[in-house]
C-alpha cells in the first residue's frame, strides 16, 4: 500500500512539474515570437479564495481574435504563469484592456494558435517549477527505496 501512495504521490507531482517546466518554456519562447494586432473580445478577473475567504485573489481571463497570413485564430492566454492579482493589482488593471481594444498578439510561428498578450515568464516561475522538481525527486526516491526494500 505505501508503495502505490508514493507512486501516485511521485506521478501527480511529477506531472505538476512537466507543467511548470513547460508553461517556463513557452514563456521564454514567447520573447522572440512574432506579433501582430488584434482586438479584446472579452477581459474580466476570475476571484479565488481560501476556504475561509481571508484572502482573495484575481486571475485576468481574457479572449481576442487575430489573424495571422489571413487566418483567423482566437486566444485567451493572458501570459504563461497564471498571474494571480490581489485587489490593488486588479483595480490598477481593470482599465488597462476593454472589449474592441486593439491589442499586440505574440504567436507562435509554427503553431499560430498559441498565442499570449504578456511575453515571458513571471519571477516566481522558475522557484515554482523548481520546488515541483524537488519534490519529484523526494517522492520518485521514497518510491524506488520502497521498491528495492520490498525485494531485499
Amino acid at each position: 500500500m505505501q508503495i502505490a501512495v508514493l507512486l501516485l504521490i511521485t506521478i501527480i507531482v511529477s506531472y505538476g512539474f512537466w507543467e511548470c517546466l513547460q508553461q517556463v518554456l513557452r514563456g521564454y519562447k514567447s520573447k522572440k515570437w512574432p506579433s501582430v494586432k488584434g482586438t479584446i473580445t472579452s477581459f474580466t478577473f476570475e476571484e479565488h479564495s481560501k476556504r475561509d475567504h481571508t484572502r482573495i485573489s484575481y486571475l485576468p481571463k481574457v479572449h481576442y481574435d487575430f489573424i495571422v497570413e489571413s487566418d483567423s485564430f482566437s486566444g485567451n492566454t493572458f501570459n504563461f504563469s497564471g498571474l494571480l492579482l490581489n485587489k490593488d493589482e486588479m483595480e490598477e488593471m481593470k482599465g488597462m484592456y476593454n472589449e474592441g481594444d486593439k491589442v499586440d498578439v505574440y504567436f507562435d510561428p509554427d503553431n499560430p494558435q498559441m498565442s499570449v498578450l504578456t511575453p515571458g515568464i513571471a519571477h516566481l516561475a522558475i522557484p515554482f517549477m523548481l520546488i515541483a522538481l524537488l519534490f519529484t525527486c523526494i517522492f520518485g526516491l521514497g518510491f524506488i527505496f520502497s521498491v528495492v526494500e520490498l525485494f531485499d
